[in-house]
């Protein structure tokens, strides 16, 4: 008898308030649309979990739930089961969508870039911060496919395989080292996409010697008198160097109704680690500068940028001397 009831009960709700059609989606990252075809009405899917199409249902009434558009960024493919049936007593729930990444085919062919990986982790820690490392890919569709930033379209060489973090540029630091140990800047320092080179000598040979670049706690803002045009900056295809087809202007930076220009005071510190040999050794350091692009798309809410770095080193002249400090100025466009 309560069995009788209950059927009564569940067949009155969608002959009196209709009875609506859903399901539930699972491995969803990007947008994708549905449309129950019967009743026209179209769905936007952006998060896993259940759905339901606002259309009321009566009993008897066919659904037929097709994917209209599969997800784009990123590309997936979405698979649909239980899509199609007639609608009873209740309202229907057990339509299943599952989503997979597309398998990204990329060209044989040799353009190296270099890129960072982030290394897959179980973190039992909070919070939790993933390592980091530099890796040579085939071009940039094999680094896109495997999740990888670009930071240079090139091989990584010397990086090969180093952590992120032990040659990143630290960002605004708020405690500097003293003056650090003897260190001097041979040539103006370079940059290539995100990397800063700097040429240096010191005494060693002994002992591993750290470095360290330390930017200001705030970008330093110049007032422009003269308006300037917009940079342009091309931004070609590793697989097709021939097409310039992509360019983006660098607006320039207006703040309290003036133009303004963007620089950075940086500061290479040197640590020989109490190295006691005195061999003259000559090398590149290469430095991350993606920490100060973030800041700076932070900072003027702007996704492409140009800063002036002004970079010294305050080793680079002796202790008490009153020679000036070398200033290195290099323009770092993103």
């Amino acid at each position: 008898m309560k069995t009788i009831k209950f059927t009564i009960l569940a067949l009155c709700i969608c002959l009196l308030a209709g009875c609506k059609v859903g399901g539930t989606v699972k491995g969803l990252k990007g947008k994708l649309e549905l449309t129950e075809i019967n009743s026209g009405e179209s769905l936007i899917i952006t998060e896993n979990g259940p759905f339901f199409f606002e259309h009321e249902f009566e009993e008897g009434d066919k659904y037929y739930v097709e994917i209209t558009q599969q997800p784009i960024e990123p590309s997936q493919t979405c698979r649909i089961e239980n899509n199609e049936g007639v609608v009873k007593e209740r309202p229907i729930r057990d339509i299943m969508i599952k989503c997979e990444d597309d398998e990204i085919m990329c060209p044989a062919v040799y353009m190296p870039v270099c890129a960072i990986v982030t290394e897959p982790i179980v973190c039992v820690t909070s919070p939790c911060i993933p390592p980091k490392h530099y890796k040579t890919f085939a071009n940039s569709c094999a680094a896109e496919a495997a999740g990888a930033e670009v930071v240079l379209y090139d091989e990584c060489g010397r990086l090969e395989g180093q952590p992120v973090d032990s040659i990143a540029m630290v960002p605004f630091a708020t405690t500097l080292f003293d003056r650090g140990d003897r260190i001097t800047i041979n040539e103006t320092p370079t940059i290539k996409n995100h990397l800063l080179t700097v040429n240096v000598s010191y005494s060693g040979g002994c002992a591993r010697h750290d470095f360290n670049l330390f930017g200001d706690t705030a970008f330093n803002r110049t007032p422009i008198i003269t308006p300037i045009e917009p940079t342009p900056i091309p931004f070609p295809d590793p697989l097709n160097p021939n097409d310039n087809a992509s360019i983006t202007f660098i607006e320039p930076i207006k703040e309290g109704g003036a133009y303004i220009k963007v620089s950075d005071s940086v500061m290479l510190f040197h640590n020989d680690n109490d190295d006691m040999c005195d061999a003259f050794i000559t090398e590149n350091i290469v430095f991350d500068l993606t920490p100060l692009r973030n800041a700076f798309q932070r900072t003027f809410n702007r996704k492409h940028g140009e800063v002036e770095l002004q970079i010294t080193a305050p080793a680079s002249i002796p202790e008490g001397s009153k020679a000036p400090l070398r200033m290195y100025s290099v323009i770092y466009i993103f």
